[in-house]
């Protein structure tokens, strides 16, 4: 059977996934239907639109983050990463580079994983 937190938690992954495929470059013809779901998704999981997202202070994301149980805070904060790293990185929005090395960090420090991926943004956003 099929809990509402497992559902949840497939979610934070197919949109972590989304992102990765937006941030490798991969231009596909439907380019704009996959941000349409990226929204979509992030509306669903997170309660906000995904531009919404950027317009958020770091303290709010987090206070968004520790009202959903302790065990998802881990992926939300992978999350909360990739989609100020894209909104950095595709979109240009020059702020959005101080809150993805944030969670990027936060999530290093919490998780104890050696990312190389995620090391190498972090260095990239500095």
């Amino acid at each position: 059977m099929i809990q509402d937190k497992d559902f949840v938690m497939r979610q934070v992954r197919q949109l972590s996934n989304l992102l990765s495929k937006l941030l490798l470059g991969k231009k596909e013809k439907d380019f704009e239907d996959l941000e349409e779901v990226l929204d979509t998704q992030s509306n669903d999981i997170l309660g906000f639109y995904f531009d919404e997202l950027s317009d958020l202070s770091i303290d709010e994301v987090l206070a968004e983050i520790h009202q959903r149980d302790k065990k998802y805070h881990h992926d939300l904060y992978e999350l909360m990463g990739h989609i100020f790293y894209y909104k950095f990185k595709v979109k240009g929005e020059g702020t959005q580079n101080k809150k993805a090395k944030f969670f990027y960090e936060i999530w290093l420090k919490e998780t104890q994983i050696y990312a190389l991926t995620i090391l190498n943004r972090i260095q990239e956003l500095n």
